[in-house]
């Protein structure tokens, strides 16, 4: 985040945003897998902006595990 600051971006982390739920997809706990997501899916809906995460991983389960 400081990185985003110092460059002069405005910051915003929503604090009831979780964990993506790749662990539980990839343990095979879909149904809890799925009700992660979907809470996420509910918090970064209301994002207006860009959603950045520095973590590869989950970036691969929003773009390929919600499908």
């Amino acid at each position: 985040m400081d990185i985003f600051q110092r460059l002069g971006v405005n910051v915003e982390f929503a604090p009831d945003q979780t964990c993506c739920g790749q662990p539980n997809f990839n343990a095979g706990l879909r149904v809890e897998a799925r009700a992660i997501a979907e809470h996420t899916i509910r918090v970064f809906e209301r994002t207006k902006e860009d959603i950045v995460t520095p973590s590869g991983s989950c970036a691969h389960m929003f773009r390929h595990g919600y499908a």
